[in-house]
């Protein structure tokens, strides 16, 4: 498989075990190169009923509703790693992005309420390495890409259903790293996605 231009189907078949890991090594090199890659129904069902049910019973914390320039409307909830459900996606995206073991993964579910979820254009923190993994579990919505350093002009748009996989480059990518990004109204259900970010040490300032 090549790669393909930033924002295009990247299409393969989905494996029983999760996620096709060839496919999803060279959506990462999309996404390290050119700042995001979208791969539709990635997840296999399976996987994502199991998330949804442990996510039934998770602690929902509302974020902060506003933060500089950027506001939201979302819930989250953050897994312990010692959790299977955990395990399972650390091990997986860890391996295929070549993750160094002394960086730390960070899992979290979001919760985006029915109707008025929402998160306005935003970059991800420059602590959030390599690649952030945004898996979606439930729920659908707008998920809008912007032109470098606006907020204002879209670049690429995708409706992201359950089982669709976003990777965005993070801020030690080498090619365009920590695209500017938003995410639209669930409609009249919640939408609910699982987010993996990866870390190492000293947090640096946010810009």
């Amino acid at each position: 498989m090549t790669s393909a231009p930033v924002g295009t189907t990247i299409d393969s078949m989905t494996l029983e075990q999760g996620i096709d890991r060839n496919w999803l090594r060279e959506a990462a090199k999309v996404a390290l190169t050119k700042g995001y890659a979208y791969l539709p129904g990635a997840l296999h069902p399976s996987h994502v009923v199991a998330h949804l049910e442990r996510a039934s019973s998770a602690a929902w914390r509302p974020l902060v509703a506003a933060d500089g320039p950027v506001t939201q409307c979302v819930e989250e909830h953050a897994l312990l790693l010692s959790e299977p459900a955990a395990r399972t996606v650390v091990d997986l995206f860890s391996s295929v992005f070549d993750i160094p073991d002394s960086w730390s993964p960070e899992l979290t579910y979001l919760r985006y309420p029915r109707s008025h979820g929402y998160i306005s254009p935003h970059k991800d923190h420059r602590r959030y390495l390599r690649i952030v993994s945004c898996l979606s579990l439930a729920g659908t919505t707008s998920f809008s890409i912007y032109h470098k350093n606006s907020r204002t002009q879209v670049a690429e748009t995708w409706t992201v259903a359950p089982g669709d996989v976003v990777l965005l480059a993070g801020a030690a990518s080498t090619g365009d790293p920590r695209p500017m990004h938003a995410v639209g109204g669930p409609g009249n259900s919640d939408r609910i996605s699982l987010t993996l970010r990866f870390l190492n040490g000293a947090q640096p300032s946010e810009t």
